[in-house]
C-alpha cells in the first residue's frame, strides 16, 4: 500500500485523521495519492480515473488510456475490438487475428473463408473443394492458387470439357494438352440442302461421319 499524503506520517495509520482508508496501488510515478486517494501523478498504464481504480480493457499499444475519459491513448486495441473505448466488438467474420480498424471497423487481415467485403459482410460462393487450395475471400473468394484438375473459372465453380477429367486453363476453360479436348458433334449443310452431323474428333481420332 503507498503512502497517502496528509498529515500522517510514513505508514502509520491514524484512524482519527482517516489515513490509509484507501489503497493507492495503481497510481503512477512515485505511486503517491492524496488524503483522497486522488493519485498525484496519473496512472499506472491500464488504468484511469482519479483514483486509477478502473481499468482501461482492451486497449492495444501499452494498455494505457485517458484518465478522465478513458479513451485509448495510442489509438489502438486489442485484437477483435474497436472504437475510442475499445469496446466495441470487430465484425464477426474478420480474417486472422480478428482484428479491424480502430475508426472504421475495417478488417485488417482479410476475412474468413467465403466471406469478402471491407467489413467481411459479403458471403461468397466460394467451393472451395474445387480450388487447388482453400479460397480467399480476402481477393473476393478467387481461387487464387489455381483449381483442381478438371475445373476452371476465378471460383474454379465450371467443369473443363476435357477427356480423362484433364486440366484446363483456369481463366478460359481451353485444355491444356490440345489431345485432351472432347469431341464436340457440329452441323454440316449440303448442296442438296440437306444437313448431317459432322463428328469434330479429338486429335489422332479417325474421322466418323454420321446422318
Amino acid at each position: 500500500m503507498a503512502v497517502l499524503e496528509g498529515d500522517c506520517e510514513d505508514s502509520v495509520s491514524d484512524s482519527a485523521k482517516s489515513c490509509q482508508t484507501q489503497s493507492c496501488t495503481n497510481c503512477g510515478g512515485d505511486g503517491s495519492c492524496n488524503m483522497n486517494s486522488v493519485c498525484n501523478n496519473g496512472c499506472l498504464p491500464g488504468f484511469y480515473s482519479l483514483a486509477c481504480a478502473q481499468s482501461c480493457g482492451k486497449c492495444g499499444g501499452n494498455g494505457s488510456c485517458n484518465r478522465l475519459s478513458r479513451f485509448c491513448d495510442e489509438s489502438s486495441c486489442l485484437p477483435r475490438y474497436f472504437g475510442p473505448l475499445c469496446i466495441q466488438l470487430c465484425p464477426l467474420n474478420c480474417g486472422g487475428d480478428g482484428s479491424c480498424d480502430f475508426q472504421t471497423a475495417n478488417c485488417l487481415q482479410g476475412c474468413k473463408s467465403r466471406f469478402s467485403g471491407t467489413r467481411c459482410e459479403l458471403s461468397v460462393a466460394c467451393p472451395s473443394s474445387t480450388c487447388r487450395d482453400p479460397c480467399q475471400s480476402i481477393n473476393g473468394g478467387i481461387c487464387t492458387s489455381g483449381c483442381r484438375s478438371g475445373y476452371f473459372g476465378e471460383i474454379c465453380n465450371r467443369v473443363c470439357n476435357c477427356q480423362n477429367n484433364g486440366a484446363c486453363v483456369q481463366d478460359t476453360g481451353v485444355c491444356e494438352s490440345i489431345s485432351q479436348t472432347t469431341s464436340v458433334t457440329v452441323p454440316t449443310k449440303f448442296s442438296d440442302g440437306k444437313t448431317a452431323y459432322q463428328r469434330a474428333p479429338a486429335e489422332g481420332d479417325p474421322n466418323n461421319y454420321g446422318s
